[in-house]
């Protein structure tokens, strides 16, 4: 089924980047990022993340939580491939645009562990952010 998936996105990315505009291209290398993440393909995982965040960047800023998103699974992806000193890098950045974004009241749902990582205080405080996230990525 991920075979399906990726084959789709990829498609789909063709498509975008001819048609759309950017912010569904990043939203795309976005999600095959995490269908890369599925298939344990991290290389090609961490080079959709770096696009997504390349044309943000360029375009946008650095100022939204989809940048911290991006960033966040870059972090997990570096930790799981075993480079803890980039890792914890990309866990810096997502915290600090976190922060900036969500303010205060992110402030209040987590807090940042010696690791790097971000701990929520409860699961019902992930669930809202990941809404939150998602609706404004």
């Amino acid at each position: 089924r991920n075979v399906e998936n990726k084959d789709c996105l990829m498609n789909l990315l063709f498509i975008r980047k001819n048609i759309y505009k950017l912010q569904v291209i990043i939203l795309s290398y976005h999600l095959l990022g995490i269908i890369y993440d599925n298939k344990k393909e991290h290389e090609k995982e961490i080079e959709c993340y770096e696009n997504a965040l390349a044309i943000r960047k360029k375009k946008f800023g650095n100022t939204n939580s989809c940048d911290a998103d991006l960033h966040w699974n870059l972090g997990l992806t570096f930790k799981i491939i075993g480079k803890r000193e980039i890792s914890n890098k990309h866990f810096e950045e997502a915290w600090k645009i976190y922060n900036i974004v969500l303010g205060m009241e992110y402030r209040d749902i987590a807090s940042k562990t010696k690791d790097g990582n971000i701990a929520y205080k409860t699961m019902k405080n992930v669930k809202v952010l990941m809404i939150f996230s998602f609706c404004y990525c």
